[in-house]
């Protein structure tokens, strides 16, 4: 009998964001502004409407020869106070998209901000007409160039803003309609990622191969091919406070996984990627499937992985596979007990191919309780993460 394993990792996710829901009215003024702490991503999902229709906070329609509202319809004020670091970026998500909004930006720099309104310079304005585009929605984007906005463009997103831990920011969007919507405020904190390199196999020849970079939920951010030679350009905006999968996939070489982690705030590399070739009795490893704790239910992480282990059954239709599931230390008084654990993990597996058209009678199941282990004595969370594997050993 011959066989190839595959070894399928854990990766630990962790994303930052809070949610709040304001049942309250507007904050209509500068010395209302509502204030927020921020230390993560926040969603502010409001649930009622801006009121306060041709108000006049503003003495004419320029400050310092840049453009700013020519008066205030209906405004909603926020005070943004932040404890962390990095690309500042929001989106403005009305619920009626013939709502039309403008913003502005302000870093406030002494308690006097308010009384002083008309001296105060913007570091961002958008004036566009965002009831003219698909979805209607404005905001700071890491993708976008200008810092001002002037009326009348058809550009919805002024550039992103880099900020520093401690310091204070007004920010007020004005609704210029008569009819004004609740609408939702997404702050987030983004980055542009550039990754340049090539694929290659194992004696680094150049490899055709389509490249993907997924979410926390599975969710696909971006999906390029390479050239003839194998080398590949991924350009792509995405969450600083986030994990991220890169997926490479060569139907006649064993996909690569790996976690791009912008939490640690490491530094993006380029890099070259070595697939090795699908061979009898050849060892692989495919990282990125996780369970819940004490579970066998896998994370949605896991998704990208577990669909490029279905392409590859689908490519070679004569694989045979037995999935063997692990777990990390020998579990008593739980839900399951440890064998019956790692057997469920398996099947889970099983189900998901079986799911999307994978023959049934072409898998098997096992699990091997804690009686395998890389590590018996795991002395922190990444070895932890190295027992509570799925093997995949492939029959021929």
């Amino acid at each position: 009998m011959k066989w190839i394993i595959f070894q399928l990792s854990i990766v630990t996710i962790n994303a930052q964001t809070r949610k709040f829901i304001d049942t309250a009215k507007h904050a209509c003024n500068c010395n209302e502004a509502k204030f927020f702490k921020i230390n993560s991503n926040l969603v502010i999902t409001h649930k009622k409407e801006p009121k306060g229709f041709d108000k006049q906070e503003f003495n004419g329609s320029r400050i310092n020869n840049i453009s700013i509202f020519e008066k205030e319809h209906n405004s909603s004020w926020y005070q943004l106070k932040f404890y962390m670091e990095g690309n500042f970026c929001f989106t403005i998500m009305p619920t009626d998209t013939t709502n039309d909004f403008d913003y502005m930006l302000f870093q406030k720099k002494d308690t006097n901000f308010c009384r002083t309104l008309n001296k105060q310079m913007p570091l961002r304005v958008n004036l566009a007409n965002v009831s003219k585009t698909k979805k209607g929605e404005t905001g700071l984007n890491d993708n976008a160039q200008q810092n001002y906005v002037v009326k009348g463009s058809q550009n919805p997103y002024s550039a992103s803003l880099k900020i520093d831990s401690g310091q204070t920011y007004y920010l007020v969007i004005d609704n210029l309609s008569n009819t004004p919507k609740p609408y939702q405020l997404n702050i987030k904190f983004e980055k542009r990622i550039k990754l340049s390199g090539a694929i290659k196999d194992s004696l680094g020849n150049g490899l055709v191969a389509e490249i993907s970079i997924t979410g926390i939920t599975g969710n696909l951010i971006k999906k390029v091919a390479t050239d003839s030679s194998g080398k590949y350009n991924i350009d792509t905006t995405l969450n600083q406070l986030s994990k991220y999968l890169i997926n490479v996939y060569n139907k006649k070489h064993f996909t690569y996984s790996a976690v791009i982690d912008l939490i640690s705030k490491q530094p993006i590399r380029d890099t070259n990627i070595y697939l090795p070739a699908l061979t009898t009795g050849g060892k692989y490893k495919i990282g990125s499937i996780n369970f819940y704790g004490g579970s066998p239910k896998y994370i949605p992480f896991s998704v990208p992985a577990l669909e490029n282990l279905t392409r590859m059954m689908l490519d070679n239709p004569d694989f045979k596979i037995k999935i063997t599931g692990h777990v990390n230390g020998c579990i008593s008084g739980g839900r399951y007990d440890t064998q019956e654990l790692s057997v469920l993990r398996a099947k889970a597996i099983k189900d998901y191919l079986v799911d999307n058209k994978i023959k049934s009678n072409r898998i098997k199941t096992d699990g091997m309780g804690c009686r395998k282990m890389i590590y018996p004595h795991p002395e922190n969370l990444m070895e932890e993460e190295a027992n509570r594997r799925v093997e995949i050993e492939i029959l021929k």
